[in-house]
């Protein structure tokens, strides 16, 4: 049963029809109910790209390092991983106007994994730091899709230069 605003209860599949009124109600209720369905799927959406990233930077790891025994071992213990996912946080919040919040989440992740990312640096997919002790990448650092890292990398400029410098 469909129940809209006035009441009236409508059996879907129903012959009989309802007074004017109550179908005026029953599109309203309906349309909410479609559009608050279609806000609920696009999160999941946004959720289920968010894993599918993680999943496809596991796999670039597994890919690049012949080191690595299984996906649960670089899920929880590669360091280059952890910063890169922690800068997806960061970039977001950096993106939609934040200063502090993504620059204290910069640095926090520097003290535990020795990588640094700018919350301002555009970082494509599938970006896999190698033991990344020593990485550096600036503000205006932007790095392109299947990118491999190795430790002691510095994208960035002396500050002296304006614009993009690498």
């Amino acid at each position: 049963y469909l129940m809209p605003r006035c009441g009236y209860k409508l059996r879907v599949g129903a012959t009989q029809s309802p007074t004017r009124n109550c179908v005026k109600h029953l599109c309203r209720s309906a349309a909410g109910a479609v559009a608050k369905n279609a806000q609920t799927h696009t999160w999941r959406m946004r959720n289920l790209a968010g894993v599918s990233r993680v999943f496809e930077d596991i796999a670039s790891a597994r890919l690049h390092d012949p080191a690595a025994r299984s996906a649960a071992e670089v899920f929880f213990l590669y360091s280059g991983l952890h910063a890169v996912w922690w800068h997806r946080l960061s970039h977001g919040l950096w993106r939609r106007g934040f200063r502090f919040l993504p620059r204290a989440i910069s640095q926090f992740v520097r003290f535990f994994t020795g990588i640094e990312i700018h919350p301002g640096a555009i970082l494509g997919r599938r970006i896999f730091i190698d033991h990344g002790m020593g990485v550096v990448i600036g503000e205006t650092a932007v790095v392109g899709d299947d990118v491999l890292i190795y430790h002691g990398v510095t994208l960035g400029g002396t500050g002296h230069d304006g614009g993009t410098r690498h």
